[in-house]
């Protein structure tokens, strides 16, 4: 695995709690279905939290396409306030 080749931990969230763009009408319906405060936010926070409690990490990494990157600013936004 790679992330065993460079020493790392992948942690990927399901923000969407299963559904798919197939569950709505329009697909942007379904982005605005999760928003960032409480959901995204709420739910890196816990991936965080873990990371560090469990694993002792305190560098983090992220990265997200489309939506996820939206996700991915949103959090490293709120994190630096």
């Amino acid at each position: 695995w790679l992330s065993q080749q460079v020493s790392c931990h992948v942690l990927v969230c399901d923000f969407f709690r299963g559904e798919t763009r197939d569950d709505h009408n329009e697909m942007k319906a379904w982005f605005e279905s999760v928003p960032f405060e409480p959901n995204v936010a709420r739910d890196v926070n816990a991936c965080v939290k873990y990371l560090q409690g469990t694993k002792g990490i305190v560098e983090f990494g992220a990265m997200g396409f489309c939506w996820g990157g939206w996700a991915i600013a949103k959090t490293c936004c709120s994190l630096a306030s």
